[in-house]
């Protein structure tokens, strides 16, 4: 559910308000400090005028002088005389709102909802706003609304929530439209209805609301990208609010929709480029994904050290994947000198947040006791909360460590369980471990043909290691039908990626014509490479070749 807004609370502006009660044209946000207030004089001419407001018995202006000794703007700071100009407005709002002025309810429902001279008290707030709500206050009726929604100061009551919306949305308030928008995308209080959402949000977006036009365009964003005018919505109302300085969110989401062609013509520099503005703005997602940019070279030219420079923001905000690429490079010296010290440490920093990808590699490297002495106690622990969480990797490596008896007795089941939990998930490493497991009857049944079909599992994703396991299995026909022309195919398809071990077995095969034509020469040929990269059984065919 997203979250609904209140109004937002009048900002206590001493002398903005001082300005406005007297009459002088300024803006109501211009929150300007007392050294301002000294440099144009503005103090002189004005604090005369609300000192006489406030003793006229004005409950704005006298929270305004309130806050005015509370933060020395125009007059020292005294505390005493704060409380008591403080004390004199609550006694006027409540003579005002007694008599039904809707604005002294209003900031009698304030100052209770901010305990400001007063005891907090949402009972209270809810009361003094529901009376200023139904003399048909939009302001109000907003906070009613919010109030029934959260259930603060009253039971909550989504529908109720979303009467007092309407009222408010209906006078045209541009909060009222917001929330009342966000109820029906979510079917909060009023059945969902994508329609009478992107309505009244329109209406609040049309009027500069710069979270209307980001949940707009998440609404059409959120369309199957093959809905190309709904993509297009999505990206115009993005760009309204980034337009309109919106950091980080709306620029953030443009990037994305550059880079990929959706909703727009694909342009990666354009991508990037708002990417960067988000990033340049303190967004640590965006910062994030700038760093992946910078890695992969896509939209930017591929600099590895503004891909650290990026990751390391992004992570000093407490992105945790932005902290595992930092860590990444770190621990291999990719753009940046490598300092495996340095990449424990923030490998560790998100493993303590839980993140299971982090507690997989800091687990590693304390275990071969790398930036940090070893411990195969503590690596077996990190690895199991890993593999707890679901990592296939993780999973594996605290098979291996059971396989082992690294860290842990050696148990050949509990080692099959876990790679079989990594293995269903697709980890090669995984398959070809529970493939040997089966082959060797180690922690489970000896089953060639189970051998077979988790190698086979492997093989088809590419690994050299289990396409030269496929190989031997079918030429020695075990688990499955002898097929000397199909073990000659994945010997070969395990020898083109240079497995040493797939090369001999080819060149066997080669050399005695077994599922394919003889080729002695083909087979030297592998023979001298797996040799070259210490083959031992490579080594010992090319003897016997040269003593023939």
């Amino acid at each position: 559910m997203r979250r609904r807004r209140s109004m937002t609370s009048p900002r206590a502006a001493t002398l903005s308000l001082l300005i406005l009660l007297c009459g002088t044209a300024a803006r109501a946000d211009a929150a300007e400090d007392a050294d301002l207030a000294a440099q144009d004089g503005r103090c002189a001419v004005f604090w005369p005028k609300l000192e006489a407001l406030a003793q006229s018995g004005e409950g704005a202006a006298q929270v305004a002088v309130s806050k005015a000794y509370e933060e020395g703007v125009c007059v020292d700071e005294d505390p005493a005389a704060a409380a008591e100009w403080l004390r004199r407005a609550i006694a006027s709002y409540r003579v005002a709102a007694g008599k039904g002025d809707v604005a002294a309810q209003l900031a009698l429902g304030e100052m209770y909802v901010d305990g400001r001279g007063v005891e907090k008290d949402e009972h209270q707030a809810f009361r003094w706003f529901l009376m200023a709500a139904e003399r048909d206050n939009a302001v109000a009726q907003v906070r009613v609304g919010y109030r029934y929604a959260n259930g603060a100061g009253v039971a909550k009551d989504p529908r109720q929530a979303v009467a007092w919306y309407r009222k408010a949305a209906e006078q045209g308030n541009g909060t009222g439209q917001f929330n009342l928008g966000l109820a029906y995308l979510d079917g909060d209080g009023v059945d969902a209805d994508e329609p009478q959402a992107i309505a009244w949000l329109s209406k609040a977006a049309d009027q500069g609301d710069v979270d209307a036009q980001l949940v707009l365009g998440h609404t059409y964003a959120h369309h199957d990208v093959s809905d190309v005018a709904a993509q297009r919505q999505g990206v115009a109302w993005y760009r309204m609010a980034a337009a309109q300085g919106d950091c980080c969110e709306a620029q953030h989401n443009l990037g994305w929709h550059y880079m990929n062609g959706v909703g727009v013509d694909k342009d990666e520099r354009e991508g990037a480029a708002w990417i960067r503005k988000a990033a340049e703005g303190g967004d640590d997602k965006a910062q994030g994904e700038l760093g992946n940019l910078y890695t992969a070279g896509r939209g930017v030219d591929k600099d590895e050290g503004q891909a650290f420079a990026w990751y390391s923001k992004a992570a000093a905000q407490g992105n945790l994947a932005a902290t595992v690429d930092a860590a990444l490079m770190l621990e291999h010296g990719q753009g940046v000198p490598a300092d495996k010290a340095r990449a424990v440490a923030l490998f560790r920093q998100a493993a303590d947040k839980g993140d299971a990808f982090a507690q997989n590699n800091l687990a590693s490297m304390i275990a071969h006791g790398e930036g940090t002495a070893p411990d195969s106690q503590a690596a077996l622990a990190l690895y199991r909360k890993a593999a707890e969480h679901g990592l296939a990797a993780a999973q594996y490596n605290l098979g291996r460590a059971y396989a082992s008896g690294a860290g842990v007795a050696r148990d050949d089941r509990e080692a099959a369980a876990w790679y079989a939990k990594s293995a269903l998930q697709g980890d090669t490493y995984a398959q070809n471990a529970l493939g040997l497991m089966y082959e060797n009857g180690r922690g489970v049944p000896k089953d060639e043909r189970q051998a077979f079909d988790w190698y086979m599992k492997a093989a088809e994703q590419g690994d050299p290691t289990a396409q030269r396991h496929v190989g031997t299995l079918l030429a020695e026909g075990r688990g499955v039908e002898r097929d000397e022309a199909r073990a000659v195919a994945w010997y070969r398809k395990s020898a083109a990626q240079g497995d040493a071990a797939g090369e001999t077995s080819l060149a066997a095969m080669l050399y005695d014509g077994r599922g394919a034509a003889r080729d002695v020469e083909g087979a030297r040929a592998l023979f001298l490479k797996a040799a070259a990269q210490g083959n031992a059984d490579a080594r010992d065919s090319l003897a016997r070749l040269d003593s023939k």
